[in-house]
C-alpha cells in the first residue's frame, strides 16, 4: 500500500482489513473495471434505508 493509502487511512481514522476496497473505492469507473460504482451504489442503498428507519421512528403514521 501506498503512502498517501496510508495517510488517508490515518486521517480517517480506520484501517482497512481489504486494502483493495479502498483502492476499489477511490477508482473512477472510467478507470477500469474494478472501480467504485457497486459501492457507490451499496452506499446509497444504505443511507437511504437508514433515512427511512428514521422516519419511521419519527412519524409512524406517515409511512
Amino acid at each position: 500500500m501506498t503512502a498517501l493509502m496510508e495517510g488517508l487511512q490515518h486521517r480517517l481514522g480506520y484501517r482497512f482489513t481489504d486494502p483493495g476496497l479502498l483502492v476499489q473505492a477511490l477508482t473512477h469507473r472510467s478507470f477500469g473495471p474494478l472501480n467504485n460504482e457497486r459501492l457507490e451504489f451499496l452506499g446509497m442503498r444504505f443511507t437511504q434505508h437508514l433515512g427511512h428507519g428514521v422516519g419511521r421512528q419519527r412519524d409512524p403514521a406517515s409511512l
